[in-house]
């Protein structure tokens, strides 16, 4: 038996396997091929999945990793099954899905294929390994962290406050696992823990280093949550600073991202791992 899907609004040149299927681009032309996975406003047919199975399961991961990479809402149909096992012919797709306003993240995460052949493939691999993996996702809520992440751009509409605590609950939640913490009462200290454990330099907390420091988006989070506010206030001697959450959702978000690359092994060699402050994805 021979199942074929199709995928929507995701960027790829080179055929990449996994298991029993595998993703096959549709498209010669790297540029028209960005072009059309990034489409703002449409689902394009960028891809096909050929396989002899294809579970839902298995569906459902890979498009919240296909979502992840883009950091755009990528659809991956259901499979159907080809009569008599015929050759998979994209020509008989629609080649668009649906015309609907696609919210993006922070740009991909994971470089195109065209600038480093290997890490799309690379970072597949190994999400979908550990998404699989539910020894791994007990102990950690590695998949708790994952969809939380990748729900904040896939909103219909997004809400910040929403959305920041979605990123911050699910970094809570991964670091409090993986330590086995969950009764230190404050979040910041698990968090920068689990996260210095993985080499990015963070701080607990400094005054002069406020976008590092982990008790900045902990503060943030706790206005947001408790008081519906955007903004906080913390006193520096005799000065005052605001925090505002507009501001520190791309460094919450880019940390996110990163602490998910980390999680998962994944290292190209290209990666800024201060992206979330200089936000400079790659090399």
């Amino acid at each position: 038996m021979r199942l074929l899907s199709a995928i929507y609004g995701f960027e790829i040149t080179r055929p990449i396997s996994y298991g029993s299927w595998r993703i096959e681009p549709i498209i010669d032309s790297p540029e028209q091929a960005n072009t059309l996975a990034r489409d703002p406003e449409a689902y394009n047919l960028t891809a096909i999945v050929v396989g002899d199975t294809f579970p839902e399961n298995e569906r459902f991961k890979l498009e919240g990793v296909l979502c992840f990479i883009e950091h755009l809402d990528v659809i991956v149909f259901p499979a159907i099954q080809l009569i008599d096992d015929a050759e998979p012919d994209a020509s008989k797709l629609p080649r668009i899905l649906r015309r609907q306003r696609r919210h993006s993240g922070v740009g991909a995460v994971i470089a195109r294929d065209l600038l480093f052949h290997q890490s799309r493939t690379d970072f597949l691999t190994l999400a979908m390994s550990k998404l699989s993996d539910d020894e791994f996702c007990k102990s950690t809520k590695f998949n708790i962290l994952f969809f939380k992440c990748i729900e904040t751009f896939r909103q219909r509409s997004p809400f910040l406050e929403i959305s920041y605590f979605l990123l911050f609950s699910g970094l809570e939640s991964f670091a409090r696992a993986s330590l086995n913490d969950t009764k230190t009462r404050d979040a910041a200290k698990p968090i920068y823990s689990q996260l210095s454990s993985y080499g990015l330099n963070v701080v607990l907390e400094d005054l002069s280093d406020l976008p590092r420091s982990i008790r900045t988006y902990a503060r943030l989070r706790n206005s947001l949550f408790h008081n519906s506010e955007f903004r906080h206030t913390i006193h520096i001697g005799n000065s005052e600073i605001q925090l505002d959450a507009t501001t520190y959702f791309f460094h919450l978000s880019m940390l996110v991202n990163l602490t998910i690359l980390k999680a998962v092994g994944f290292d190209d060699g290209h990666t800024n791992w201060e992206a979330w402050l200089d936000r400079q994805m790659h090399y």
